[in-house]
Formats: C-alpha cells, sequence, structure tokens
C-alpha cells in the first residue's frame, strides 16, 4: 500500500518535530485513521519530501518527528500554463485537480463573455485559495512534491493584455485547421493553454487571443465539455512532447 502523503504550508527541515495544524491533525486520524508510531511522508511543495513518525496524536492535534529530506523530482519536462475559463459546481474543482495530475506548472482561473459563474472581491480569493487547496490535495495522490501555484480569478482580455514568457500559445478553438500535435515542439518547454467556458469563447475572445500571439488548435472532431477539454489537451501535450 502505498505511502500515506501530506502537504505542510510551511517550510519543513530535517530532524524537527511538527504540530500540525488543527484540521491536518484531524484528518490523519479521522479520515487516514493512523496512530502512533505510523509513518507518513510530508512534502511542503519546494521539491524534497520528508519521512515523518506520529508521536503524539489525538482527535485535534498530532505531533510528528521529521527526518531527513531528500530531493525527488516527477515535475514534468513541460511547463504548462493552464488559463481555466471559471466552471460552475464541481467542475472547476475537477478541473484543477486533473491538470495537477497532469503536471500542470501553474493555472489561472479567468473570467469570459460566456463564464456562467460570476466572483468578486472576498468571494473571488477564498475560491481561488479552495483551488490551491485542491491543488495541494491533487499533489499527495500522484506523487507531486511542487504545488502548481493557483492564481486569483482575473479577466480574460486584462490576461491577455500581459506580455507572456511562453514560447507557443494555444487557444482551444472546435473547427481550427490544426490540433495541437501538429505545431512543432516549443522552444525551451513553455506551453500556454487557454480553454473557454461552458459555451466556448466568443469569436471576439478568439480574435483577442490570436492577436496576443495565441494560435487556434483542436482536440479532435467531437466538442468536450469544458472541464474535459483542459484535461484532454494536457493529456496531448505531455504525450507529444512532455513525459506521458
Amino acid at each position: 500500500m502505498p505511502e500515506s502523503r501530506l502537504f505542510v504550508a510551511k517550510s519543513l527541515a530535517d530532524r524537527v518535530r511538527l504540530d500540525l495544524e488543527r484540521d491536518q491533525a484531524h484528518y490523519v486520524s479521522r479520515v487516514l485513521r493512523k496512530r502512533v508510531g505510523d509513518t507518513l511522508t510530508l512534502f511542503d511543495g519546494r521539491g524534497r519530501e520528508f519521512p515523518a513518525v506520529i508521536e503524539t496524536l489525538g482527535k485535534n492535534r498530532a505531533v510528528l518527528r521529521v527526518g531527513d529530506g531528500q530531493q525527488r523530482d516527477v515535475e514534468s519536462t513541460l511547463t504548462i500554463r493552464l488559463l481555466l475559463s471559471v466552471s460552475k459546481g464541481d467542475r472547476m474543482d475537477i478541473a484543477v485537480q486533473k491538470a495537477t495530475e497532469l503536471g500542470v506548472a501553474w493555472i489561472q482561473p479567468v473570467v469570459s463573455e460566456r463564464t456562467v459563474v460570476r466572483l468578486g472581491g472576498e468571494r473571488a480569493r477564498r475560491r481561488a485559495e479552495h483551488w490551491q487547496r485542491v491543488a495541494a490535495s491533487a499533489c499527495e495522490q500522484c506523487g507531486r512534491n511542487r504545488v502548481p501555484r493557483v492564481h486569483e480569478i482575473v479577466p480574460l482580455g486584462e490576461y491577455l493584455a500581459k506580455p507572456s514568457p511562453a514560447a507557443l500559445k494555444l487557444v482551444l478553438t472546435p473547427g481550427a485547421e490544426s490540433g495541437i500535435a501538429d505545431r512543432p515542439a516549443p522552444d525551451g518547454n513553455a506551453v500556454e493553454v487557454l480553454v473557454g467556458p461552458e459555451g466556448g469563447l466568443s469569436d471576439d475572445e478568439i480574435e483577442a487571443a490570436v492577436r496576443a500571439g495565441f494560435l487556434a488548435c483542436h482536440i479532435g472532431p467531437r466538442i468536450l465539455r469544458a472541464e474535459t477539454a483542459g484535461i484532454t489537451a494536457l493529456a496531448v501535450l505531455q504525450s507529444a512532447w512532455g513525459d506521458l
């Protein structure tokens, strides 16, 4: 059975004792059903992972003895930046989770013309924090030791107005003349992918993306749901030029 992994937001060090936050202590005791003397693998998102032994465990408190950390890199050879139009319900959670499993480097939630969910202010900030936790949880499951950054929500037009370091920028467009894998491998392995919302991007938004340097491409003859499209695009990219 694989070792249970736990993301710790604070910076970890070799051979220290760590008092877990209340919610994580509850997770270890009630969800993972660990006991004193059991082991965990900890990581803090900076590339190393640490063996740890549970010394004290209660309903809302856990103290771990942390061992020597070691570097373990399972990051993608591609640096994939995903621009993801905000979806309703749990679809956004699924998209963030699966994108993390597929090795995305960071995720930028955007609001486009046909975005159903409209969030602003404190609600938008809390949703971004929630998606960041979803990404961290996905790293616990898939073995990544670096957690992709989930940025706060911005309007699509505002994002497109900014310069991007990606060598290859793609906007998913049903009916485009070429597919993702038809493109040559990007210089420097940096790719940016824009995925529209339910109902797709408008013609004006696609034109704006093209003016910003994005290339229109499809991912097959069928029209996919927003959350499926992003996942599929990442899988194609990783298969064509990455580590799948």
